[in-house]
């Protein structure tokens, strides 16, 4: 640990080139240029890039509710790349325009109910309530009841008791889709029965979204949401501890703590060490488990090592001492082999970097690989609006 740290608080590592991307005619300026790269990522096939870098383009236009790259996201083909761009609209929250924009894909009958309910979920944080009658006309109308209950449950947030009575009766029915999201966001509404409704239709729910509903049942209160993990975590599944230990990432509450403190104790190895870099990345003092493990021979144990660096500086903002051999590591794991490990470096700096690592992220916007080339364009644009923010 001291000669890492050493190494981190030494001389600057040299600019990592990595494998340069042809010039291509028509394709945006995705040679070079962080608009450009992201222009070009957002008309890709692959939708996994394609609802990055539409994230990325609506949440930092410059222009009011991203400009043009808003309806370019909202009327995307994917469901899954309509949501990204309401998330990015709900960072923007402030300017009337997302909210103007946000209340019409609560209005648009033609979209995905999923991507409506997420929409109306953000304004009814806001006290919103201007989607209020298009959500009730909705669940008025004959559906099935897993297409009606991401709108049953916004007009809940909404204060509307008659949404409420139907959600409930959708959720205790079971026979829903691969909706992770909006399990999870079950959590977030704070609704007599809900919990309960969540139990009953568990047993009637794919195996895959146990665990986000566990995530909601611990926020609402509910033992029987720890005791899936528990059993999540003691299986003899490696990969479902793991993805136990992912759901639990992000759940800040006193049962986490205690979930997390046997994980360590008595999971496998690899999902023990995992244990111990979310509690890192909880504690306040910087975390030196999470670069010593920036040094493992495992791709993945790198991968989430920086998972956890980024965690700890989410909770841990005014560390102002750590920023140095944050972005020394970040900056040196770039040259690794493993392109997922060079994203989540690229992840860190962004959060980090200053405008001069611009040397160490533009060579990125040239790169073979386009998940790189996004995430080197969101770097950039991360340290750019920080920048301007910062006094």
């Amino acid at each position: 640990m001291l000669a890492l740290m050493g190494l981190l608080w030494g001389c600057s590592p040299k600019v990592y080139t990595p494998p340069s991307l042809p010039v291509q005619i028509g394709q945006a300026e995705a040679s070079g240029d962080k608009w450009g790269v992201l222009e070009q990522a957002s008309g890709l096939l692959d939708v996994s890039v394609r609802q990055r870098a539409s994230f990325l383009l609506i949440r930092y236009w410059p222009e009011e509710a991203g400009g043009k790259w808003s309806h370019r996201g909202l009327f995307d083909p994917s469901p899954y790349v309509q949501r990204r761009s309401v998330e990015a609209l709900s960072e923007r929250r402030h300017e009337a325009a997302s909210i103007a924009l946000l209340n019409q894909v609560v209005e648009r009958e033609q979209l995905d109910p999923y991507t409506r309910g997420k929409a109306a979920l953000a304004l009814s944080e806001e006290g919103n309530k201007e989607g209020l009658p298009a959500l009730k006309r909705a669940l008025s109308l004959p559906a099935h009841h897993s297409s009606l209950a991401p709108l049953a449950l916004a007009a809940a947030a909404m204060g509307d008791e008659a949404a409420a009575a139907q959600l409930l009766s959708f959720l205790e029915k079971g026979d829903f889709p691969l909706e992770v999201d909006f399990f999870l966001d079950c959590g977030s509404v704070k609704l007599e029965g809900l919990a309960g409704a969540l139990e009953t239709g568990i047993p009637l729910l794919e195996e895959e979204l146990h665990l986000p509903i566990a995530h909601s049942l611990v926020r609402l209160g509910s033992k029987s949401g720890t005791g899936i993990f528990e059993d999540a975590l003691s299986s003899e599944n490696v990969e479902l501890q793991h993805e136990a230990l992912d759901f639990l990432e992000s759940l800040d509450v006193p049962q986490s703590e205690s979930l997390l403190k046997k994980a360590r104790r008595s999971a496998s190895p690899s999902a023990s060490t995992h244990a111990e870099l979310l509690m890192t990345s909880r504690a306040p003092h910087f975390p030196g488990a999470a670069i010593d493990a920036l040094q493992s021979e495992d791709r993945e144990l790198r991968q989430l090592a920086f998972q956890s660096l980024v965690s700890w500086l989410m909770r841990n903002p005014g560390q102002k001492k750590a920023l140095v051999p944050l972005r020394e590591a970040a900056i040196n794991a770039l040259s690794d082999l493993e392109p997922s490990v060079q994203e989540e470096a690229l992840l860190l700096l962004g959060a980090v970097g200053r405008k001069r690592e611009y040397a160490h992220i533009e060579p990125f916007l040239r790169s073979e690989n386009p998940r790189l080339r996004v995430e080197a364009a969101g770097a950039i644009l991360q340290i750019e609006a920080r920048a301007t923010s910062e006094p």
